[in-house]
């Protein structure tokens, strides 16, 4: 759908639409107003995403799901969050969650099932070691106690996402006493949690299965389709990261895609030299945006600020870009924590130097504002100069007050 004409898609369609693409699923029993805007619209809201992402809207009973579908992986997109905090934190986490997701799929709707079973289920599903030999999952002794922690936040994760739910007991009991007990039953959501995938028993490793994805998010996707999925998915898309199809489409069709954004989802396309990136005009409570409320974000804009106040003192290339070393990051924060610090919350007032660049440095990594280059050195990208900022005086003496 390159342009359908200049009418204005309805305002709750456009909202309908902004929800498919930030949420997970919308589930009738949680939205119900918002399930059946999206029922009554099927038509108009599955031709867009078909036509400009090549994307699948799912409608069930039960719930309504975009099958969101990445160009590039980033290790953010692996985050699981339980009340606004990172979830899983150890490779075993994960683990532990897929383990669960596999028994839990083979219950029926409404079963109902104990944590001593979901124990054993882990147990029985945990992959192999790399001698071909089971690996024991201790739930008492020894290891036990972190690898009930690890359940925990599994489980957590699981009953946010309502993929089943706590009958009897709680989950965090568990962490004081490996024999607890706790009943739960699985939801009708489980079966839409995964894609489909056909003939995945016919995959031998781990390498087949990636070559078959690969091959899966490539079908009838052209550089039109890659381009919309990187926009919406990235925080910031660099013209230099694109593929020469996906160049040649922003070329020819950037009027056009303007027009399509705004229309069917009120965000502003905005480009510059280097990059390009969607502006929203209304904020949401609790959607991830930059540049947030909190005293993280507004440490990064200040950091871009400084940045631009200093940029003589810095080699930028002609793409925008501008490496600094672990050393540089961090004299820059102790720096703005001397002159600002005053205005910064309890926490960031008693981090090191180095606490300040690592909290720094993953939050330009995860919004794709920088590139790791080595262990002791990042590249500065375009993105992160859109907002910049500083203190003003005003601010300063409220602090002094």
């Amino acid at each position: 759908m390159q342009d359908t004409g200049q009418k204005q898609v309805k305002e709750e369609v456009q909202y309908a639409i902004r929800q498919l693409l930030e949420r997970f699923w919308i589930t009738r029993a949680d939205d119900e107003e918002l399930y059946f805007l999206i029922e009554d619209n099927e038509m108009d809201i599955k031709s867009f995403f078909r036509d400009t992402f090549r994307y699948r809207l799912i409608i069930t009973h039960e719930l309504a799901k975009l099958e969101k579908i990445p160009v590039k992986t980033y290790n953010w997109m692996g985050n699981k969050e339980v009340k606004g905090q990172y979830s899983f934190k150890q490779q075993r986490d994960f683990v532990f969650f897929f383990c669960l997701l596999a028994f839990i799929e083979g219950k029926g709707r409404d079963d109902q099932f104990s944590l001593q079973n979901i124990c054993e289920a882990i147990q029985a599903y945990y992959p192999q070691s790399e001698a071909r030999e089971p690996v024991i999952i201790t739930w008492k002794e020894g290891s036990g106690y972190k690898n009930r922690l690890s359940l925990i936040r599994v489980v957590k994760y699981a009953l946010k996402m309502k993929l089943m739910i706590e009958v009897d007991q709680s989950i965090e009991d568990f962490a004081g006493d490996g024999e607890h007990d706790v009943l739960f039953e699985r939801t009708p959501y489980v079966s839409q949690f995964l894609r489909p995938f056909k003939d995945i028993y016919a995959l031998e490793n781990y390498d087949d299965f990636k070559a078959s994805l690969a091959e899966l998010n490539a079908a009838h996707v052209d550089g039109k389709h890659r381009f919309y999925r990187r926009l919406f998915l990235e925080p910031v898309v660099y013209h230099g990261e694109l593929s020469e199809e996906e160049q040649e489409y922003v070329k020819r069709y950037y009027p056009a895609i303007e027009n399509n954004i705004s229309k069917f989802t009120g965000y502003e396309f905005e480009r510059y030299k280097q990059s390009y990136l969607l502006v929203k005009t209304k904020m949401v409570m609790g959607e991830a945006v930059h540049p947030a409320e909190n005293m993280l974000s507004n440490l990064v804009v200040r950091f871009a600020g400084y940045l631009l106040e200093h940029q003589q003192d810095y080699t930028f290339s002609f793409t925008n870009t501008v490496e600094l070393s672990n050393h540089e990051i961090e004299r820059i924060a102790a720096l703005l924590k001397e002159r600002d610090g005053k205005q910064w919350s309890k926490s960031f007032k008693e981090m090191s130097s180095e606490q300040l660049r690592i909290q720094v440095t993953d939050y330009l990594l995860n919004w794709n504002f920088a590139d790791r280059l080595d262990d002791k050195t990042i590249r500065i990208k375009e993105g992160i100069f859109r907002v910049v900022g500083t203190y003003t005086e005003a601010s300063k003496e409220e602090s002094k007050a």
